[in-house]
């Protein structure tokens, strides 16, 4: 086995469309031969064999087929109940698969059927798949589209969310979306807001205005049913070609589309001039005016403020923060600027765990919030700029008014700020950031040198490539690509830093993760702690940060990384350096593929030997892993080796 650290696992990506698909595979006894016109009016086939050709040895192998539609299954399967119904399936997969005819079709009836479209493919009884024998077994079938046209590029850069939107719904990525994928995507998001799991909306939980436009026995709940009557008027509203599938042009020229603004897809220049204006918020090191904020309980060691920002739109604006000292200290004291994540605020006893610890804090707000809640929502200031719109959905936006440019400089001011208090040593600040703000700290600290170390916690950069909906909203997100990806920039950070998450995170995965701290500059350190949960709670409750922060600001740098790594047969080795004694060692391994989230991860006792300053653990592989890690124990401190896969 050979380890590659930067191959992609596949997930999402072999995930195909049963619409589109099934109604080819059930043409299998034809044994139409394979041409180069069946091909051509079937790329979609084409792409599903790519796909789910995992190894990509030419072939697809039994359980590659297999494992791609138990995939597709969990994708379709929006109420996560492991039965598909009515509205999760088309009418066709329910005649074939739903053996005891109760409407529903359960996984084991789904691999039923699915095993006799392998057998029928395979045509050698070779157990494998050739792109011939899929594609020219279904090359009678119904074609899949055949040549779709682009749309403007004026009118995508007024629409990124629309192609977003369309990009998540198009499950088997081949260009459009079937009426199954459709309703499946809605009866997610259904599922998804339905936080109380009574199979019906609340106004809290769907809003005022849905609620009178959907609530057809206005009862004052919505229920799947109603809301799918709404969900089929827009899909007949945009299924101009009535072929049963929504191109991207269908829908960019729908009712729910922008028109295109003149000059609004930038040049390659113009990204060039992009990245040089994110580039000089570096220099915003003057500390900003503040003021104390009122209503706020606070003390004359932790002060609730809003200082000065960037203008919005023409208008200025004002950050929300919590300032905090230690409540004794002598002489100067390090410090840290803390940034929340979606759903956060300034978060005042996030601060107050920085400052029990001897540091100077500062918890930001970057939406424009203040730490009191108005019902479920933080409350809005008066000086609040602009919020966040989904992932990175405002792009098309001038580059001044976009979220992103103003979280940068907001962070970068905090910095300017809290090390112009007196009693801070400004050589000792630092950053952390949590999920959203683990992705701002990761694009700030190739900007803001002044910081003295980073602990970006579940978020990253190259999320572009990310076979989960990151990658689904940003693959083709050029603003993205071009000017806010922090792999742009990361190999300027150079300061110390901890990467800081879970390996069953299902928002940044692992591989994505890795990639980022692969390419800074600086000495950095990994800690992957397994079911530690996603949150700001978890991400400060443990104390893994503040001992890399104290390891830091004491001079001694990070007390424990990786000097090597190696497989060799089924030998795992790692080399860590630790200035801490190591009582445990763990290989963290799973045998499972797709996005690491999604995978199970088992825990494995290994070895570990001191030599001298070196400590070298290790592990024998279990057979069929496709990624590992290793994670050595100081008292309750987890480091971790940094993330493998293997090929």
């Amino acid at each position: 086995m050979v380890m590659d650290r930067s191959r992609s696992m596949r997930c999402n990506a072999h995930c195909v469309n049963l619409d589109t698909m099934m109604n080819q595979m059930i043409l299998i006894a034809l044994g139409v031969s394979l041409s180069a016109a069946s091909v051509v009016a079937n790329p979609g086939l084409v792409r599903m064999h790519e796909n789910m050709d995992v190894n990509q040895d030419g072939v697809v192998t039994e359980a590659e087929f297999m494992d791609s539609w138990d995939h597709f299954f969990n994708r379709m399967d929006a109420n996560k109940d492991q039965l598909l119904n009515r509205s999760e399936t088309s009418a066709e997969v329910l005649k074939q698969a739903d053996k005891d005819k109760d409407g529903r079709v359960t996984l084991s009836e789904h691999q039923q059927l699915r095993q006799t479209h392998f057998g029928n493919m395979d045509k050698d009884g070779s157990r494998t798949l050739t792109l011939a024998e899929m594609a020219g077994t279904a090359a009678g079938g119904k074609q899949a589209v055949n040549k779709l046209i682009e749309p403007d590029a004026g009118l995508v850069a007024a629409n990124l969310h629309l192609v977003n939107l369309h990009k998540s719904m198009d499950v088997n990525l081949d260009g459009v979306v079937s009426r199954t994928e459709f309703l499946a995507y809605w009866a997610n998001i259904f599922n998804q807001r339905d936080k109380n799991k009574d199979h019906q909306l609340s106004v809290s939980e769907t809003g005022v205005g849905m609620m009178k436009k959907v609530d057809s026995d206005q009862n004052g709940v919505l229920t799947w049913e109603e809301e799918q009557v709404l969900r089929l008027e827009h899909w007949k509203t945009m299924d101009t070609s009535e072929d049963q599938n929504l191109t991207l042009l269908e829908i960019l020229e729908s009712p729910a589309a922008k028109p295109a603004a003149a000059g609004s897809t930038p040049a390659t220049d113009d990204f060039s001039a992009q990245r040089a204006r994110v580039a000089a918020l570096s220099r915003l090191t003057t500390a900003p005016a503040m003021h104390q904020a009122e209503g706020f309980d606070s003390t004359n060691n932790l002060v609730a403020i809003y200082y000065e920002a960037l203008d919005w739109q023409g208008q200025p604006t004002k950050v929300f923060a919590w300032l905090g000292m230690p409540d004794e200290y002598e002489g100067t004291v390090p410090a840290v600027v803390l940034v929340h994540g979606g759903g956060g605020t300034a978060f005042k006893n996030w601060v107050q765990e920085w400052t029990a610890r001897g540091y100077a804090a500062i918890s930001i707000a970057v939406e424009g919030q203040v730490d009191r809640r108005v019902g479920k929502a933080w409350e809005q200031h008066a000086w609040a700029g602009p919020k966040r719109s989904g992932i990175y959905y405002d792009s098309a936006q001038p580059l001044e008014d976009q979220w992103m440019y103003h979280a940068v400089a907001d962070t970068i001011l905090a910095n300017s700020l809290i090390r112009s208090i007196d009693g801070v040593d400004a050589s000792r600040v630092g950053v952390m950031g949590i999920s959203w703000g683990g992705v701002i700290t990761s694009t700030v600290i190739g900007i803001d040198d002044r910081f003295a170390f980073a602990i970006p916690t579940y978020g990253c950069g190259a999320l572009a490539t990310a076979e989960n909906h990151y990658g689904n909203s940003l693959g083709s997100n050029e603003t993205y690509r071009q000017v806010w990806d922090p792999m742009l920039r990361l190999d300027r950070a150079k300061m110390p830093s901890l990467w800081f998450s879970w390996p069953e995170d299902k928002h940044f995965p692992m591989d994505r993760f890795a990639a980022c701290y692969g390419k800074v500059a600086g000495e950095h350190m990994v800690a992957l702690v397994p079911k530690m949960g996603h949150g700001h709670g978890p991400g400060w409750v443990r104390p893994e940060s503040y001992a890399f922060a104290d390891s830091i600001v004491n001079g001694q740098g990070p007390w424990c990384v990786q000097l090597d790594a190696a497989l060799l047969a089924d030998t795992c080795t790692v080399t860590f350096q630790s200035t801490k004694a190591l009582n445990t060692v763990m290989l963290v391994s799973t045998t499972d593929r797709g996005v690491s989230g999604e995978r199970t991860w088992v825990e494995t006792p290994a070895t570990v030997v001191r030599n001298g300053v070196a400590w070298i653990a290790t592990a024998t592989l279990p057979t069929g892993s496709t990624a590992w890690f290793m994670n050595v124990k100081s008292g309750s401190l987890i480091a971790s080796s940094d993330y493998q896969a293997v090929q």
